[in-house]
């Protein structure tokens, strides 16, 4: 995977409005799925940053498929 796809500052520029709205209909998905989502992300209040809901995704893609998950 290119180094950039890692870099959170450069995923926050490339993310859309598109990529903010499908990232929050794929966040409600996964809690009616019952995966455990980052509780900044579940709050209809609150406005997390690019930073938070790709890292949420991440959280949510690490529990779907684990081997594809970072090593810690």
């Amino acid at each position: 995977m290119p180094q950039f796809h890692m870099d959170m500052v450069q995923m926050g520029k490339a993310f859309s409005i598109l990529g903010k709205t499908a990232g929050a209909g794929m966040l409600e998905r996964a809690q009616q799925a019952g995966l455990v989502v980052p509780p900044e992300l579940t709050d209809p209040d609150a406005h997390p940053s690019t930073e938070q809901i790709i890292a949420g995704l991440r959280s949510i893609g690490a529990q779907i498929f684990p081997r594809l998950a970072a090593a810690p």
